[in-house]
């Protein structure tokens, strides 16, 4: 009987724990004459931003923390479909050393509205994004079991504005953070392709 005591007092918290372990930042656009800024805020404070400058030949994402170090950078290939529509984009994302962290890839053989699968420094698949039929936002999903929800990004749309989107990681340690703010940073840089703001 203690013990069932003891479980029934253990059991909210183990699930507050498990719960606890979510993340949530919004991410906005902020367009320059030479660069394209992709802030991101979480609880009120700046988490970071990503910049995309005008004067690289490819689609650049630099990651950069709270207090400006750079973390990582997402680069575009130039020999891919991505580079005439973003649902075929394959971005490479590096650590400052050089080391890849993973692989965002665009599936141009899809029946989802888009479709990108993300990759670990290992090459293996640990997430797949889907974006939904009414193109309003992403669910990346869990590979091997795709009722298992890792992050959901969701547009808000405003007129006349540039829409900003929610990001939701539900769970951290699944996808190395860089790749979730490149991601954002692409799904932003590239939302009217994806459904133009009326």
């Amino acid at each position: 009987m203690r013990k069932l005591g003891l479980w029934l007092f253990l059991l909210p918290v183990l699930a507050f724990a498990k719960h606890k372990d979510t993340f949530k930042f919004d991410i906005h656009q902020k367009d320059y004459r030479f660069s394209t800024v992709f802030e991101m805020d979480s609880k009120g404070k700046p988490l970071g931003t990503v910049v995309k400058s005008t004067f690289r030949l490819r689609g650049n994402y630099d990651v950069y923390d709270e207090y400006g170090e750079w973390e990582a950078t997402g680069i575009s290939r130039l020999l891919c479909l991505g580079i005439f529509k973003p649902w075929g984009a394959e971005i490479d994302v590096y650590d400052t050393k050089g080391n890849v962290i993973g692989l965002i890839d665009g599936q141009v053989a899809t029946t989802e509205a888009a479709k990108y699968s993300i990759y670990n420094s290992r090459g293996e698949r640990v997430g797949i994004a889907f974006m939904d039929l009414t193109k309003a936002g992403f669910s990346i999903l869990d590979p091997e079991k795709e009722t298992h929800v890792i992050a959901r990004l969701t547009r808000n749309f405003i007129s006349d504005q540039i829409d900003y989107w929610d990001v939701m990681i539900y769970d951290v340690d699944v996808i190395d953070p860089a790749i979730i703010k490149v991601f954002a940073a692409f799904a932003v840089d590239k939302q009217e392709y994806f459904k133009i703001d009326k």
